[in-house]
This record gives structure tokens, C-alpha cells and sequence, in this order.
């Protein structure tokens, strides 16, 4: 076990890396980010989000990440590399999940742990694989955009994307968000929901909470002088909620429907 632990402590400080808080300013000083500073001091932990290894690995641990909603799982590889990944719900301790782009691999690295069932083995939770290798109807998370690009769609706590169709080239997918998307079958996905479903339902008891989770007082615009938000100065309030930059904030689209059809990965259905 000591010897465990020594290796352990050696390769995890490698996942690790220390981040200043900059209070929400850019190099110039300018304050550019509201209600951001103060807050705990926080290691980043790198993230596998390409999982492209072709092996099984163990799971350690699971533990907490600052910087995300979901619980990440450290992961020990049959080769010897160790990282952390985007854990899914129902993924324990002692779990062996398989990273990569071919089934036969897979295949291999769960009957040489004489396990049970390996077809659900190698559908199971945690498991990354190529769109095109999924079955149908599968929930899955931790998307990539692009083959090869590092999975950017749905990786935060408790949410997961149906995938209900394919093409020769492209699979849809339902988004938890209930946009239809497009992307390319050979694009990685995880099995399963992410952890930590309940993130939503969490109560700031106090507002020391807030502070130390780096969240600063908020001002209303109708409190301020009229050259510092169109709300500010007079008696009576706007007619509509605006941005300190004259922006509508509530009723409006954040993303166009022309901007969903501009790239080809991304359609709108």
C-alpha cells in the first residue's frame, strides 16, 4: 500500500496545476467580469476529454472538481498512464471502463479480466467510444464537435444527449437543452448520465457560501447613477431589463437559427 501511495502522489501532481484568481480583470487591471473575485484558492485537474487510448482502465477514486459541476473519476490504464475523466453516474470505485476506438480492443481487455457479461461490459457506464460503434438509443455524454477534438457538448452534473439516428456519416443527437444536432459518426462519446444529478437543487445556506465559491455581491442597475446603467438614475423603473450595454437580457435568443445552420456539424432540426 505504501508503495501504492508513493506512486500515487508522484503522478497525480502531474494532473495538477495552481491557478491565480485574477478578481475578474484583464491583464490592464479593467474590471471585465461582474460579481467574480475572492473565493477559495483551486488546483485545475486536467481532464481526459479525448479518450483515445484503446485500453481498460481502473478506477481509483472519485472525487470533486472545483471547476465543473460533475464528479471526476481517476483512472489507472493498462498501460500505465493515469487521468482523470468525466465520471458518470453509477460509476464506482473498482470500476473498469475502456477508452478508445475499437471494439475489438475492448473486447480483448474485458475477457482478459474474466469478467461476466461482457457485452454489457462493453456498453457499460463510463465507456468512450466512436458514435458510430454505439447502438442506438443510446444516452450518452462528454461529445465531441469535431473527430479528435476534445469532447465540448454536454459535460455538466446529471445531464446526458439521446442518440436516435444515423446516417452513413453523421448521427443525431437530442440535446438536453431539446436542440436536434448533427455531428460527424466519428466523433467520441461516453456512456451513460453524468454524476452528481442533485448540483441543481443545492442551497446556498449562507452567503459566506457564495463568497468563498468566488461569486461577489450583485447591484441592482436601478440602485446606480444613470451613467453607469440605462436602469440607473430617476424614480421609475425601465420598461424593459437591459444590460449595463443598452443589451435586451430576458426574451431574446442567445444563438441565432442562422447561426445553428452555419457549420455543417450543427444543424437545427
Amino acid at each position: 500500500m505504501l508503495r501504492f501511495n508513493r506512486f500515487f502522489s508522484k503522478y497525480n501532481k502531474r494532473l495538477l496545476i495552481g491557478f491565480a484568481s485574477n478578481g475578474g480583470r484583464n491583464v490592464n487591471g479593467h474590471l471585465t467580469a461582474y460579481r467574480k473575485g475572492s473565493g477559495q484558492k483551486k488546483k485545475y485537474r486536467y481532464i481526459d476529454f479525448w479518450r483515445r487510448l484503446n485500453a481498460c482502465g481502473f478506477v481509483l477514486k472519485i472525487v470533486y472538481d472545483p471547476y465543473r459541476s460533475a464528479r471526476i473519476a481517476l483512472v489507472l490504464y493498462d498501460n500505465g498512464m493515469l487521468g482523470y475523466i468525466l465520471a458518470a453516474t453509477g460509476l464506482e470505485t473498482a470500476s473498469i471502463v475502456f477508452s478508445g476506438d475499437s471494439m475489438d480492443i475492448a473486447r480483448k481487455c474485458f475477457s482478459n479480466y474474466n469478467l461476466k457479461n461482457i457485452f454489457e461490459r462493453l456498453f457499460g457506464i463510463g465507456n468512450a467510444y466512436p458514435l458510430s460503434l454505439l447502438p442506438l438509443g443510446s444516452m450518452v455524454n462528454s461529445i465531441e464537435l469535431y473527430p479528435a477534438s476534445g469532447s465540448q457538448l454536454v459535460r455538466s452534473a446529471g445531464t446526458s444527449a439521446l442518440f436516435y439516428k444515423k446516417s452513413d456519416t453523421h448521427a443525431y443527437l437530442k440535446m438536453p437543452s431539446g436542440w436536434r444536432f448533427l455531428v460527424s459518426l466519428k466523433c467520441m462519446a461516453s456512456i451513460g448520465f453524468l454524476s452528481n444529478s442533485k448540483h441543481y437543487w443545492k442551497v446556498l445556506d449562507k452567503a459566506g457560501v457564495s463568497r468563498n465559491l468566488g461569486i461577489r455581491p450583485m447591484v441592482r442597475g436601478v440602485a446606480k447613477n444613470a451613467i453607469d446603467h440605462p436602469h440607473g438614475g430617476g424614480r421609475g423603473k425601465g420598461p424593459q431589463p437591459l444590460t449595463p450595454w443598452s443589451k435586451l437580457t430576458k426574451w431574446r435568443s442567445t444563438v441565432s437559427r442562422r447561426q445553428r445552420k452555419r457549420k455543417s456539424w450543427r444543424r437545427f432540426l
